[in-house]
């Protein structure tokens, strides 16, 4: 089955109940560990992963409400449906130069809730994709499902107190090949509101001079969409705007997804700069053209085509 391991100031019989009940799941191992602040959470957790009985282990915070009932049985679902390694609720595609994963708003991902002074509202990071997975470079700490078998690093034990050691777990696991993924049907309620310290902000800056010459990390985009009956579109003509970096073999794979779709009626419209011109020139043909334009600004290129 699964092990549920959090870190705590205090005794929490009554949570640890709570854990199995929401879990949906029989012979559920609950590890709680009481921790005053003379350990770092990174020495916790390590100390979770070597004394749990099972192979799938969910790390989470002591102020979580569970809004998804019998969660512990999609946890395992993702596990055995996927190769995985580990899991979370919230996460980001990129990790930038400066360490703050949610520095690009754009390349997050995820839904989670947040109650504080009895009020309670959605993060919405990215739309929701059901029941699929997406994968990532990095899930937030608030909850992460692994399974010990496919990880290659445990939390760094270097990391000291309570920040930053979700980013070098998901970081030192990716760099090794581990499939990080974000998932949409298991929803939280976060009770607290998450803050930087002085803390963070040192833990920080030791991370980007640690890994700067990595920096930024990137994750695959999963493409894997599930529609693709599109024969409402038969009676239109359907543009495609890609705007194009200096990466032309993902500009080749995302076309390649596109004709995949075997859409009606459609043609391509590349945009790119004057210095990769000649690189996407020689993707032209009948149904895909190029323009010179600009990477980042879409309302430009939108003038361009017109």
């Amino acid at each position: 089955m699964i092990t549920i391991g959090f870190s705590t100031r205090q005794y929490n019989q009554k949570y640890i109940d709570y854990l199995i009940k929401t879990s949906g799941l029989k012979n559920v191992e609950v590890i709680q560990k009481v921790n005053n602040g003379s350990k770092s959470l990174s020495q916790v957790y390590n100390e979770i992963l070597n004394e749990s009985k099972n192979d799938i282990i969910v790390f989470c915070h002591d102020d979580l409400e569970f809004d998804t009932k019998d969660w512990g049985k999609r946890i395992i679902k993702h596990f055995d449906k996927s190769d995985f390694g580990i899991l979370g609720v919230a996460g980001t595609t990129e990790i930038p130069k400066s360490g703050m994963w949610w520095e690009d708003k754009r390349k997050m991902i995820g839904i989670v809730n947040h109650k504080n002074e009895g009020k309670k509202w959605e993060s919405k990071y990215s739309k929701s994709w059901g029941d699929e997975i997406s994968e990532c470079c990095f899930v937030d700490g608030l909850f992460i499902a692994v399974n010990k078998k496919r990880i290659k690093e445990n939390f760094d034990e270097s990391v000291k107190g309570f920040h930053f050691y979700d980013v070098y777990f998901s970081v030192k696991n990716f760099l090794q090949n581990v499939k990080i993924g974000t998932i949409y049907n298991v929803r939280i309620t976060h009770l607290s509101i998450g803050q930087t310290n002085e803390s963070w902000e040192e833990n920080r800056k030791v991370f980007e001079e640690e890994y700067k010459e990595s920096l930024p990390i990137k994750s695959n985009i999963n493409l894997d969409y599930t529609i693709k009956d599109f024969k409402f579109l038969r009676k239109y003509n359907l543009k495609i705007v890609l705007s194009c970096g200096d990466d032309n073999e993902f500009v080749k794979k995302a076309i390649e997804k596109i004709y995949s779709f075997n859409l009606p009626n459609f043609d391509i419209n590349l945009i790119t700069n004057e210095n990769n011109q000649e690189g996407i020139k020689k993707l032209e043909s009948d149904k895909i053209k190029v323009y010179e334009g600009v990477f980042d600004d879409q309302s430009k290129n939108l003038s361009i085509l017109k």
